[in-house]
């Protein structure tokens, strides 16, 4: 897929988030930093990868250290922990 980028993002986090959910907006902003354009970005296809569950991948790596849970929804893992 090399030469098909649309855009660069600054933050890892964003951009794993970002293929996670398979959508989201991009800001794009002028040369001194100002909003743009929002532009709504969507994947509907197969990326031909197996799924990894980016949890694991942060226990497997030592990212997390401790007893992990599954986190109900709309509950902060901050107030959990």
């Amino acid at each position: 897929m090399h030469g098909s980028e649309i855009a660069w993002l600054r933050d890892p986090l964003d951009a794993l988030l970002l293929q996670v959910q398979g959508s989201g907006r991009l800001v794009f902003n002028d040369v001194r930093g100002r909003p743009q354009a929002l532009v709504r970005v969507a994947f509907a296809a197969h990326n031909d990868q197996p799924y990894k569950s980016v949890g694991r991948w942060l226990v497997e790596h030592g990212e997390v250290i401790g007893a992990v849970n599954n986190f109900r929804f709309n509950e902060s893992p901050i107030d959990v922990l």
